[in-house]
């Protein structure tokens, strides 16, 4: 019985995720675009986004969510150009929504495509509610 609870107790947390990209609001095309990532709560889902991000305007943004171990998470940003407009680009913010995370301190390491160093960390404890 013992045994049964320990290898429950370290079995992963499971995280369900979305994703979603809007318009940069604070944008100007005139200024260069310098890229931040942020965390944000609404309401109990944890908000994981780069703002700042410049892409073709119909991009579709395809991330690709790893646990790194029990309370480290990986995002890694991809983008599907396929049959985009060229001439179209602006400042979008890619987002990824996280729902049933573990009630303490969580990891999120944002990757650019296969990148082995991560863009930029940021955790739980950095959330501005």
């Amino acid at each position: 019985m013992i045994l049964l609870i320990s290898i429950l107790a370290c079995k992963p947390p499971q995280i369900e995720y979305s994703s979603a990209v809007e318009g940069c609001t604070d944008w100007n095309p005139n200024e260069e675009t310098v890229s931040t990532l942020e965390i944000a709560m609404e309401g109990d889902d944890v908000l994981v986004s780069r703002r700042g991000v410049m892409q073709y305007c119909d991009a579709e943004f395809t991330p690709v969510i790893e646990q790194l171990n029990r309370y480290k998470f990986g995002i890694r940003e991809y983008w599907n150009t396929d049959d985009v407009d060229l001439d179209c680009q602006t400042c979008l913010m890619p987002t990824v929504r996280f729902t049933q995370y573990p009630s303490r301190t969580v990891e999120f390491w944002w990757y650019i495509g296969d990148n082995g160093i991560s863009f930029d960390v940021t955790d739980t404890n950095e959330i501005v509610e």
